[in-house]
């Protein structure tokens, strides 16, 4: 599986840092509307497993089965900073970055979203492998402002992604995880 790669200006000391990096609401919802939003998303997966571990978002875009994550807010932090940050903000469960497992980039368009209007978000995926007692932590810990709490963190394989009607985005994460067709 290959990694994602952050690239610096060339011959640059290190992050490129600003103050004040983040924007606020009413403004970003002006953002939203005008130019893709720069997200990270982790799906999470169990080894030898031939499924996802996805959860249920009650918020738009998307109130669906979905991956877990969000926008990169910080000009100084890697995609896989970004990825761990997101995870551990929306279901307080730490993910060693180092074991992420990059997947591919896509451009999603959203009819609408939670702030109003339509909008687009360039994501960076990552997948990321858990136990049984990794996705009972995430399950508990789902936020309930974004995700369904009952619903938890459930076992997806292509059979269900599916008859559910799901995402096609999802069923492609599934076959480049694990290389099928």
């Amino acid at each position: 599986m290959m990694h994602a790669k952050t690239y610096l200006e060339p011959g640059a000391q290190g992050p490129i840092v600003t103050e004040n990096q983040r924007i606020g609401d009413l403004a970003y919802g002006e953002v939203v509307n005008k130019m893709p939003i720069p997200c990270t998303d982790v799906v999470f997966f169990l080894p030898g497993d031939l499924a996802l571990y996805l959860a249920k978002r009650n918020i738009k875009p998307h109130p669906r089965v979905w991956v877990i994550g969000g926008r990169i807010f910080f000009n100084d932090e890697t995609l896989e900073a970004s990825a761990a940050r997101c995870v551990k903000r929306e279901t307080g469960f730490d993910i060693d970055p180092k074991k992420l497992l990059f997947i591919g980039s896509s451009l999603y368009a959203w009819s609408e979203t939670a702030q109003g209007g339509v909008g687009k978000n360039l994501v960076v995926t990552f997948a990321y492998p858990i136990s049984p007692a990794d996705r009972a932590t995430i399950s508990s810990g789902l936020i309930g402002s974004e995700y369904v709490q009952d619903f938890g963190l459930q076992r997806f394989d292509e059979n269900r992604l599916k008859e559910g009607n799901c995402h096609p985005a999802l069923i492609d994460m599934l076959r480049t995880i694990f290389r099928l067709g």
